[in-house]
């Protein structure tokens, strides 16, 4: 778990083509790793949070404010690790080691039960998909549009 003073902020906006979908979803590519990122409204709130800096309890509250209603330290911390294995954000305070290996180990059911337990708000996720498996999809489905170079 995160500590409480850990500010984390997005990673450099200048890379990221951001696109802002109608259901509260974000599509993001980057252009560092010509990856795309899809995140969740969930997810999103918390990447946006991000934006000038935030620490768990900042993002808990834009989790809280977005669902109307309380939000776990857990549900946080593992959207947290999300996008930091994603490299969409970062903590800048050097002694602090990532979330992404710890909290990336609490198992799914653990997620859905505190989030069942909850109500309003979607387990946050972040789906990537590099070039690569771009690609595979698109011969796989047999797809007429072109994937992305890379």
């Amino acid at each position: 778990m995160q500590k409480p003073e850990s500010t984390f902020f997005q990673t450099d906006l200048t890379c990221l083509a951001v696109e802002q979908l109608p259901d509260g979803s974000t599509a993001i590519f980057d252009e560092r790793s010509k990856s795309v990122h899809s995140l969740n409204p969930s997810a999103t709130v918390v990447w946006r949070a991000c934006a000038s800096g935030a620490t768990l309890p900042q993002i808990m509250a834009a989790l809280a404010d977005r669902f109307s209603g309380p939000v776990d330290a857990e549900i946080a911390n593992h959207a947290i690790a999300q996008l930091q294995q994603s490299k969409l954000i970062e903590s800048k305070t050097p002694e602090i080691v990532p979330v992404a290996g710890a909290v990336m180990e609490m198992g799914r059911r653990s997620i859905l039960k505190r989030v069942g337990s909850l109500g309003a708000i979607a387990v946050p996720v972040v789906l990537t998909l590099t070039a690569a498996e771009q690609r595979g999809y698109a011969i796989n489905t047999s797809s007429t549009t072109r994937p992305i170079p890379g």
